[in-house]
């Protein structure tokens, strides 16, 4: 087993949970927020949304009071989501749609997600200062056979739960579940073609590679210091994006015929990879961005336990951090939104559970996958699905 411990705690294990000759001893680690998020107090609107009909369009407009995320979406009568208009961190770096700076104006075509013309009397919603809540631990039973591996979210709202056998590793089954954990049915095999249409657009991947100059998070100690001294910067990577045409990424070898750095990297973005070499270039990407673990590190070592990452409606990324027991939240342009989870036990719940804290428990946030009802992350160490509702700080909704 992949070692998860940082430091020691020596409470709060559950003695029937574990080996009396093996301790496994984890601390919960805090993570501070980047400067640049407002805090709670700054989260408010400085001109309070508007939306005001010009020709075909719809015009919609409105400012904060400091730099934080914000999302825009058009909702029906019955409040539900038919146009993700746009989400991200404002200020001087907000991703398209938005504007740089902290005052906005946005065009909606009149029309839902999939073209089609929305509905009479719709809203515009507009969110500020992403909050996360425990929403429900799902699938909890330290005595199933089989273990949750991976969890995703339906077109049709239903949860698909990926279990291994604890024993036969190789035998899986996929379920579908209600959004509480009421079982639907069972789908076997799993489908292995994808439609052409869900292979377009950019691409997004999990490597283990990081951009130069980046830190490794301090929590690593020695590691974060000197990498590659211990064994976390072996399987903390990052997440690249990619346009529709692709790219690569280009690892110093140690040959010395072999050219460094690469023809035209004066266009790439320096990278480096602790397990795989300490110099990297990756062509083609648009922006890369570290804190996705665990990611394997070369051909032929072990991925039976490799994260995967999720992302939402707006494109906005949700990458597993294992190492730090949490999930990280990004934009379409890379910027950090929100980070939530700590370390918890089986015994961490909730509210009413054994341990009511922390807020959000994780012990190995293995995949995440995020749809209409929540984000949803398969804890493995923990055996169970967490849903996790995401909430706005201040939301104001104007007619259209």
């Amino acid at each position: 087993m992949f070692p998860l411990a940082f430091s020691q705690i020596r409470d709060s294990i559950n003695p029937s949970a574990v080996d009396m000759n093996r301790r496994c001893e984890m601390i919960a680690l805090a993570v501070l927020m980047t400067a640049t998020i407002a805090l709670a107090a700054d989260v408010k609107f400085s001109a309070a949304p508007t939306a005001r009909k010009g020709g075909n369009t719809i015009e919609i407009a409105f400012a904060v009071a400091a730099p934080t995320d914000a999302t825009v979406e058009i909702i029906d009568g019955g409040g539900n989501v038919v146009r993700h208009l746009a989400a991200g961190l404002l200020g001087d770096k907000a991703p398209a749609p938005f504007q740089p700076g902290l005052s906005q104006r946005l065009a909606w075509d009149g029309k839902d997600d999939f073209g089609k013309p929305a509905p009479d009397n719709c809203k515009v919603r507009v969110s500020l200062g992403a909050q996360a809540r425990l929403g429900k631990v799902l699938f909890s039973s330290p005595g199933l056979a089989h273990d949750p591996r991976a969890a995703a979210v339906g077109p049709d709202g239903l949860v698909y739960v990926l279990t291994e056998h604890t024993c036969a590793k190789s035998t899986f089954l996929l379920q579908a579940y209600t959004q509480d954990g009421v079982y639907g049915k069972t789908i076997m095999p799993y489908p292995a073609n994808l439609p052409n249409d869900r292979l377009a657009g950019n691409l997004y991947v999990a490597a283990l590679t990081k951009p130069k100059g980046e830190p490794f998070p301090p929590e690593f100690g020695r590691d974060a210091k000197n990498p590659p001294g211990g064994m976390y910067p072996y399987v903390y990577g990052g997440v690249l994006k990619f346009p529709p045409a692709g790219g690569k990424v280009h690892y110093r070898t140690g040959d010395p015929k072999a050219a460094w750095p690469p023809a035209g990297s004066e266009k790439m973005i320096p990278a480096i990879a602790a397990a795989i070499s300490p110099d990297a270039m990756i062509e083609g990407a648009l922006w890369c961005r570290g804190g996705v673990s665990i990611v394997p590190g070369r051909m032929g070592s072990c991925g039976c336990y490799t994260s995967r990452f999720g992302l939402d409606y707006f494109d906005r990324v949700f990458l597993p951090d294992n190492g730090l027991f949490g999930v990280r939240v990004l934009d379409t342009a890379g910027n950090p939104l929100l980070r939530f989870g700590d370390y918890g036990n089986e015994d961490s719940a909730g509210p009413g559970s054994t341990l009511e804290t922390p807020a959000i428990p994780f012990a190995w946030p293995q995949t995440v996958s995020v749809g209409k009802s929540g984000v949803y992350v398969s804890d493995f160490i923990n055996r169970r699905i967490v849903r996790v509702d995401l909430l706005a700080t201040v939301e104001e909704t104007v007619a259209v």
